[in-house]
């Protein structure tokens, strides 16, 4: 699983003219992969509810208002999870995350939700580093691949991202092919933002050769873990939701599975 820090599809906004498509590699993804929307219980920040979801297939809204599962009873007891389930058919079960590993208390939460191994940053040679000191996503390439080697048998691999996060800047210069955006205010931090997610684009392609190098079977579930801080009004997004992002599910092995709008609850469960 890649989980890409509030990354979104700017092709989903209505009336923003770009100069290029800033991910063509997820676009193309898209129309070759089972795919669909998303729907996650957060926007601009909280990624950890949206991954507590994917991992544990529950609604945080059943946990009670405003309610982290990563800052409360994740720091106690294990849960059931797709990792646990996997690791009952043999998988090694790795996480990953280019950012501090005690980030939401990761480092305590992992294991309860079944994973032997977590890599945070610390444990990452040379990271590189964004103006607002968020590493650069395509340092998770090694890692991912290091993961799959490390076993000889089934593996599952849980990779955060961080390249995108917020906040976005008010002194970035602007594309002056942009238009459309939903207020000038936001042309600096909207040019900020493409330049990030089209590097992040470009570690798919470059992690999806890697892959495609392997002779292994590999399924990988690429999504966004929810909308960037951009205050996108929701009647300018086509799914007129701003708790809506996108996944497809790149596989090497045909997987029959069918286009499908979900919940973050739902994707494992129709991977499976």
């Amino acid at each position: 699983y890649l989980q890409l820090e509030s990354f979104m599809d700017l092709n989903d906004v209505i009336g923003l003219s770009l100069p290029k498509d800033p991910t063509p590699v997820f676009t193309e993804l898209q129309s070759k992969y089972p795919s669909g929307e998303l729907i996650v219980p957060t926007v601009g920040a909280g990624t950890v509810n949206t991954e507590f979801e994917i991992l544990a297939g529950m609604r945080v809204q059943d946990f009670g208002l405003a309610e982290y599962p990563y800052k409360t009873i994740l720091l106690e007891r294990p849960c059931e999870s797709i990792a646990h389930a996997l690791r009952t058919y043999g998988y090694s079960t790795t996480a990953i995350h280019n950012n501090v590993g005690s980030f939401y208390g990761r480092h305590r939460v992992f294991p309860n939700l079944g994973f032997e191994l977590f890599i945070p940053i610390e444990y990452m040679e040379d990271p590189v580093y964004n103006q607002f000191d968020w590493a650069h996503d395509s340092m998770l390439t090694e890692q991912i691949l290091k993961a799959l080697d490390a076993s000889d048998g089934s593996d599952f691999v849980f990779a955060i991202s961080v390249q995108a996060h917020g906040s976005y800047p008010n002194d970035f210069e602007v594309d002056p092919g942009i238009s459309g955006i939903w207020d000038d205010s936001y042309a600096s931090k909207l040019s900020y933002y493409i330049t990030q997610i089209s590097q992040m684009d470009t570690f798919l392609k470059d992690l999806i050769s890697e892959l495609e190098k392997r002779d292994e079977e590999t399924v990988l579930v690429i999504y966004g873990d929810h909308l960037p801080a951009l205050d996108i009004p929701e009647e300018q997004l086509e799914s007129q939701s701003m708790y809506v992002t996108d996944y497809v599910i790149w596989n090497n092995i045909g997987l029959d599975v069918p286009d499908r709008n979900l919940t973050s609850y739902q994707l494992s469960a129709h991977i499976g």
